[in-house]
């Protein structure tokens, strides 16, 4: 059983991703990932998850150790004023005093492309190294706990727009975890600019 510190040990041998062309490194995460736990078909798909969130945070000195998906889109008045949804991603990782950390940004999402657009919050995370990496690829995520009260969720991308998220279903039956992780996406840095 491999714990999230082994994982992130082995993570740091692992060869960055070029910009969507991750290819390599998703065959490295492929074999670390191969366990007990993890099938090679579960195995792959969350290794194409992994080298997404390398790529993805690439510029901003985080490197993820994992990044969930919040269930929740952004909803925006008026409606179709912009052609892509923007979503919570929270990213796990230790920071500079080596505390593990969840990093929550707000993340552009249209069609297969993505893109960070803003830096949220960070919090605390529940994880330590011992925890099991299985425990924490099965965990919901953390931006949801942190909102789980609210019907909307204090968006920061353009103060000028109305917006809101629409949190009234929680969580659907098919997460938004599940779907992301089942598309091949690519990072695209002019997306939301």
């Amino acid at each position: 059983m491999i714990s999230l510190q082994e994982f992130e040990h082995a993570l740091s041998n692992v060869p960055p991703p070029a910009r969507n062309d991750r290819l390599d490194c998703e065959n490295a995460l492929s074999a670390l990932l191969i366990t007990s736990e993890f099938d090679n078909a579960c195995a792959v798909e969350h290794a194409r998850h992994i080298a997404l969130a390398l790529d993805l945070f690439m510029e901003t000195g985080i490197t993820p150790l994992y990044l969930w998906i919040d269930d929740r889109d952004q909803g925006r008045l008026p409606s179709s004023t912009l052609p892509y949804d923007i979503t919570l991603a929270t990213a796990l990782h230790r920071d500079s005093s080596g505390l593990w950390i969840n990093s929550v940004w707000e993340l552009a999402h249209r069609d297969k492309r993505v893109n960070l657009v803003l830096h949220h919050t960070d919090m605390d995370s529940s994880f330590c190294g011992h925890t099991p990496l299985f425990e924490v690829f099965a965990a919901a995520p953390p931006s949801h706990t942190l909102y789980q009260d609210l019907r909307w969720v204090p968006y920061r991308y353009r103060p000028d727009i109305d917006t809101f998220m629409d949190a009234d279903c929680g969580p659907p039956d098919y997460p938004a975890q599940q779907r992301f992780l089942r598309k091949p996406h690519s990072v695209a840095p002019e997306l939301a600019r």
